[in-house]
């Protein structure tokens, strides 16, 4: 039994979890109770389904053909074709496209764009959960105890940006200047606009200290 789980015994015997009481469903429990092997039998199934499948487990072997730096210095007439027609085939691409486009990367060392769709089919299986452990992460950023009240397309559109947009050094504000100023709304050196109302700190008792940082 792993730590999780004694715990878990713990809080069912005790009927509390971590400060928070537990309801006595004693029937639920007995109809529902978790049997420790079943449970890491079914774990185990869970976790092999979300891996390449049988019949997938061959693709990273077959795209090795694809990097120029595991070619043989001279390579045969048909190097590659049984690979790539197998890849073809799972991914439902057209192959004499496909080897036509690998011939020419053969010969001038040149991904062509007709070799680009069996490319960008390649690069789109996810090999680890990184990317959503990255999201996690930004969500975990976005969401604090002081922000909990943003609306879900907020932090959805907040996330989006984090994953997938540009950087800072890209971004173009004059687009967004023009329409904010289309819809009337005032200039930031604007004289006409009500200014703000500032707190006068110079005779605050805590000045001699400010002074000296």
């Amino acid at each position: 039994m792993g730590p999780y789980y004694l715990e878990a015994l713990k809080a069912e015997k005790g009927l509390e979890l971590k400060g928070v009481s537990l309801e006595n469903g004693e029937r639920y429990r007995q109809r529902n109770r978790i049997v420790p092997v079943k449970f890491y039998d079914s774990l185990k199934a869970r976790t092999e389904s979300r891996i390449l499948a049988r019949e997938d487990a061959e693709i990273p072997q077959w795209a090795k053909v694809l990097d120029c730096k595991t070619w043989p210095d001279n390579p045969p007439l048909t190097f590659g074709e049984t690979e790539l027609m197998n890849l073809c085939k799972r991914f439902g691409l057209p192959d004499r496209q496909i080897l036509r486009g690998f011939r020419g990367y053969l010969s001038e060392k040149k991904i062509p764009s007709s070799l680009m769709p069996l490319l960008n089919a390649i690069n789109n299986i996810p090999i680890s959960t990184s990317e959503c452990e990255r999201g996690f992460s930004q969500m975990n950023l976005i969401v604090t105890p002081t922000r909990a009240s943003l609306q879900l397309s907020t932090v959805a559109n907040l996330m989006f940006i984090k994953l997938v947009g540009p950087p800072v050094s890209m971004f173009k504000p004059s687009v967004y200047v023009n329409s904010w100023l289309l819809k009337g709304r005032h200039l930031a050196t604007d004289t006409k606009s009500k200014k703000r109302n500032r707190e006068d700190v110079s005779e605050h008792n805590l000045m001699p200290i400010w002074k000296l940082l």
